[in-house]
């Protein structure tokens, strides 16, 4: 596998942590939007596990200012305006490594709803996303935490969907999991890597949400930062 196996170090780390209440798995009646939602569905124009070719060119690092990535730089200002407006914690996002770190947050977010809640609200993932991501739960697995540990943005750009503006931002996305079987003691801890898709309109909303996901490919860059195209 391209991608090490956790450390001995995590593992105790993760047999510590707490596991959350066990819950009957997601069907179609999970991934209702709430009334103030967004549409239940997305368009994701060029997915990373869909190329052929992959190219190496980068630009940025962890930790740069995101003044020089526009689409990055504009959805910062809508999430902490729509944040504000929900009387919501502003998060910082002046950078690179803060969108990856909130990018982690929204995932934990995202699951943590997916295990306690009814509904998946559309403002919070899309319908596919719900079921693809539910469909990774291992059968006869009572218990799921999912933890993620690394997150890298590889694309970042403005597109028309929806019938309107749109900031799409695919990362990968590195985490590891505790797994409880049925009738086992022990949780199980395990390894995952996927290519996800955070989107947020540009007409206004308070966070992104999870809108694709997908294998990462073999011949993906380690780290790069694309902007794909002119704003």
């Amino acid at each position: 596998s391209r991608y090490p196996s956790a450390s001995h170090a995590m593992l105790r780390l993760l047999r510590r942590a707490p596991l959350p209440r066990p819950l009957a798995r997601a069907g179609p009646h999970r991934a209702a939007a709430t009334a103030a939602s967004l549409p239940h569905t997305t368009t994701i124009p060029d997915p990373l596990w869909k190329r052929a070719d992959l190219t190496e060119s980068q630009v940025g690092f962890l930790g740069r200012a995101i003044t020089s990535i526009p689409a990055l730089w504009r959805a910062a200002r809508v999430v902490n305006k729509g944040r504000a407006e929900a009387k919501l914690d502003p998060v910082d996002l002046a950078t690179v490594e803060g969108y990856n770190n909130y990018f982690m947050e929204r995932l934990k977010h995202f699951h943590h709803v997916l295990q306690t809640e009814k509904t998946v609200p559309s403002t919070v993932a899309v319908r596919d996303f719900v079921f693809q991501w539910d469909s990774e739960r291992p059968k006869d697995c009572q218990r799921w935490q999912v933890i993620p540990h690394s997150c890298s943005i590889h694309e970042a750009g403005s597109v028309s969907v929806h019938g309107g503006e749109w900031v799409q931002v695919q990362v990968i996305m590195e985490y590891d999991q505790l797994l409880l079987y049925k009738g086992a003691k022990t949780p199980v801890p395990g390894f995952g890597a996927k290519v996800m898709v955070f989107e947020l309109p540009l007409s206004g909303a308070s966070d992104f949400r999870l809108a694709g996901l997908g294998p990462v490919p073999e011949k993906l860059p380690a780290v790069a930062l694309v902007e794909p195209g002119p704003e």
